[in-house]
Parts: C-alpha cells; sequence; structure tokens
C-alpha cells in the first residue's frame, strides 16, 4: 500500500510539472502568458520577472518552437514594462483580457477571452478563446488560435504596465494607479 501511495505522488508530481512545460520561460521568470498553437506546434510565451515592482523589471514575449525562438520582443529588458499595453474588461459571465504591443509596424494583441452568457433560443456555448492577434502596417490581420492548456496571469500585469487607452475594451477608462 505504501508503494501504491509512493507511486501515487509520484506520477502527481511529474504530472503537474509538465503540465505547463510547453514555455519559453525559464525557471527564473513568471509564466504570464504560454500555450501551444497547435499549428507548427510553435509556443506563444509572455514572460516577465518574478518581481514587476522592481527598476529591474521586464517583461518579453517570445514565439516559435521549443528551443527556437523565432521572435523575441523585446530584445532589451530595460524599460520593457512601457512597451505593452493593458486591455480588460469584466461583467458577469464575461472576462476579456489583452495585452498590445507593437513590433517594427506591426501589431500584436495576445488575448484571454471567456463568455457564457445564456441568449434566449439558443443553447449555451461558452467561448473560451486564447492566442495572440497579429495586424502588420497595411497588411490583412490573422489570429494565431490556442489549443489545449493555457497558462495565463494577464490580470496580475494591469497594475504594472500601462493601460491602452484607445481600446475597446477600457469601456469606462483606465483605472488610475
Amino acid at each position: 500500500m505504501k508503494n501504491l501511495k509512493y507511486l501515487f505522488i509520484l506520477f502527481f508530481s511529474l504530472n503537474s510539472s509538465f503540465s505547463f512545460g510547453s514555455s519559453h520561460c525559464t525557471s527564473n521568470e513568471t509564466i504570464y502568458f504560454t500555450c501551444n498553437s497547435g499549428k507548427n506546434n510553435k509556443t506563444l510565451s509572455l514572460c516577465g520577472s518574478k518581481n514587476l515592482n522592481t527598476r529591474e523589471s521586464y517583461l518579453n514575449y517570445r514565439f516559435g518552437k521549443l528551443n527556437k525562438i523565432e521572435m523575441n520582443f523585446p530584445e532589451s529588458k530595460k524599460d520593457s514594462l512601457n512597451q505593452f499595453f493593458y486591455a480588460y474588461y469584466f461583467r458577469a459571465q464575461v472576462d476579456r483580457s489583452e495585452i498590445n504591443f507593437e513590433n517594427k509596424g506591426t501589431k500584436y494583441s495576445l488575448f484571454k477571452y471567456y463568455e457564457n452568457e445564456e441568449i434566449p433560443g439558443f443553447p449555451p456555448e461558452p467561448i473560451d478563446e486564447s492566442g495572440v492577434s497579429v495586424k502588420p502596417n497595411g497588411g490583412k490581420q490573422i489570429e494565431i488560435k490556442c489549443h489545449g492548456k493555457v497558462e495565463h496571469r494577464l490580470y496580475e500585469l494591469r497594475k504594472f504596465i500601462p493601460c491602452d487607452k484607445e481600446n475597446a475594451l477600457n469601456l469606462d477608462g483606465c483605472p488610475k494607479k
């Protein structure tokens, strides 16, 4: 019986360590967002310093296959918190978060959307979507959606990065810090 108990503990610890193993973030960083796109097995990750309250704090977006990063933004950690913008909307049964940034004229929006509204006459179908929206300057917007498990802590960033004043999600304006 003891062996079974240890086997269960070993299995659980291994299983939980692999649940968010698909990330570009290092063990010295906090994972604020990570998921697999499913398409070409690419991973989207928003990584940051463990403590965002210091002068050395940073955020970094990484995209590509694990161990082969294709995009790393920003290139420098210095003042990186001010290169990302937060948008958030919440009401009963609706929760939408976005982290927006621009790199070389292309606009990016990491998103986590959840909706579970009941509309009379329609069966309830919750929407739970995450991914990144990419809009090249003058080009067509594409959306890369996450598949499988998504880890996110986007709401925590609200206190540390600027509010996106032009984003429609911030209908009531930006919160005062």
